[in-house]
């Protein structure tokens, strides 16, 4: 990993890449078929992607069937060359909503003639999106990819099509990685400590860090202390350690916080100076400044409230030495499955109140809305409490706080708990039959009238 001298911020690696290691072990130690172990795998894989984006990773590479995997028994290879048939299948939709872009890394020589098709089909339908890049190295080998840069660097002089000679920048656009952000982290779970022949001309900076966790028990804990286990030797040489205001920022910042003997300033959304910082307080109805004398700060921001940063920016390198993530296990997962976009991160919103009535009402006006506007769907907490939809769902104080682009609110009143969750939404639409309610103070656009009529009218004009 790379490191910046003080004055700069460390930040969570961008780039993390995972060899997922365990399944067969995690299988045999249950008296099961190594294929089920695959098959759990798959699952810890999706927790993992979900994961990474709250922990600040832009980009995660896993390494899926090497060139070498060949030689295993022709049963098991059939098993995974199934998975991928499945997990493409009833996944792509998911992942493409999300805004993740599938790269496939790897020799597409020699593959089944079907796989080879769904790689190409999954990737062309993923291309446009830039929230998030998951690589999967797949019939790849780390000297295969040095071989192959190398030889596509000789025809390209052959053909005539350029003239410079070999170089590292020259060298790199040839590997399969090109293109992605340089790598920060390397993981290895089962506590096997080697490289295996993956990403090796891109692990030259990039941090180790061994798990002992097989992979079928990995997910966004396990993530989180490996992220956890890069940052702190980082904190050393830096002012400042910075971490989104989610649910896993919350869970590890606090923690890094605790080891460097600092208090954390948690929600800030604004910076005044290296120092002072602003963040809601009261249910937002009130902003604090917060001036810390600590010699190195750990904070947590509202991503929402802040444009995006550009590319680019240099800083000096050092190298440094991450220490070892503890020990985890993963035991069990509850959440609710859904192909629409997380609610925090969505673009556009769709909310439902207490005036809908009932939960088979709730979800008959609200999914239609939010297929529609390709939505994330939200609830107040009135809604939520009768039972309507579920926690998840629920956005104000106790809830989650959103800012997307459009918020439209069905039958919501406006209580003072719900504003303070989505008050900063850059436009507001209200939808409720009584004109004094509250939320018509904050929105933007207000339609008066029975959302019965109204929903119905909106979704035949779109």
């Amino acid at each position: 990993m790379t490191a910046a001298p003080s004055g700069s911020h460390a930040e969570a690696p961008r780039h993390v890449a995972i060899i997922m290691d365990g399944n067969g072990r995690w299988a045999a130690r249950r008296g099961l078929p190594r294929a089920l172990g695959h098959r759990e795998g798959v699952q810890a894989l999706k927790r993992t992607i979900q994961a990474a984006p709250d922990l600040g990773v832009r980009c995660l590479t896993v390494f899926g069937f090497s060139t070498e995997n060949w030689s295993r028994p022709e049963d098991e290879v059939s098993d995974l060359m199934g998975l991928v048939r499945t997990y493409v299948a009833s996944d792509l939709t998911r992942l493409d909503k999300a805004g993740v872009r599938l790269r496939i890394l790897g020799r597409r020589d020699g593959l089944p003639e079907d796989i080879a098709g769904i790689i190409a089909r999954a990737e062309a339908q993923t291309a446009h999106n830039d929230r998030f890049l998951l690589q999967v190295a797949f019939n790849y080998g780390g000297r295969a990819d040095l071989v192959d840069a190398a030889r596509r660097h000789a025809e390209r002089l052959l053909a005539g099509e350029t003239g410079e000679p070999i170089s590292e920048r020259t060298f790199e656009t040839g590997l399969a990685t090109a293109g992605s952000p340089p790598l920060d982290l390397i993981v290895r779970t089962s506590g096997e400590q080697r490289l295996s022949n993956f990403l090796l001309w891109e692990a030259a900076y990039a941090e180790l860090v061994f798990q002992d966790i097989l992979w079928p028990d990995y997910g966004p804990k396990a993530l989180a202390e490996a992220v956890e286990a890069t940052v702190l030797p980082l904190a050393g040489g830096y002012d400042a350690v910075l971490a989104p205001a989610t649910t896993d920022g919350k869970n590890y910042a606090p923690r890094i916080a605790a080891k460097l003997d600092v208090a954390p300033i948690s929600d800030i959304v604004e910076v005044l100076s290296s120092d002072s910082f602003v963040r809601p307080i009261y249910a937002g109805n009130a902003l604090e400044t917060i001036q810390s004398s600590d010699a190195k700060k750990v904070i947590t921001v509202r991503p929402t409230a802040f444009a995006a940063a550009g590319e680019g920016g240099s800083a000096a390198i050092e190298t440094v030495t991450a220490g070892e993530a503890p020990k985890s296990a993963f035991i069990s997962e509850e959440k609710v499955k859904s192909d629409r976009p997380e609610l925090g991160a969505a673009k556009i919103i769709v909310s439902g109140g207490r005036a809908l009535g009932s939960a088979d009402e709730f979800h008959a006006v609200m999914e239609p809305l939010a297929d529609k506007l390709g939505a994330a769907i939200g609830a107040s907490r009135a809604a939520v409490d009768a039972g309507y939809a579920p926690n998840d769902y629920q956005v104000g104080q106790t809830g989650k706080v959103v800012a997307p682009g459009l918020y439209i609110a069905v039958g919501i009143s406006g209580a003072i708990q719900h504003l303070a969750g989505m008050k900063d939404s850059k436009i507001i639409v209200a939808i409720n039959k009584d004109a004094d309610a509250p939320i018509f103070q904050v929105a933007d656009y207000g339609v008066v009238g029975d959302y019965k009529t109204v929903v119905p009218e909106l979704l035949s004009a779109l």
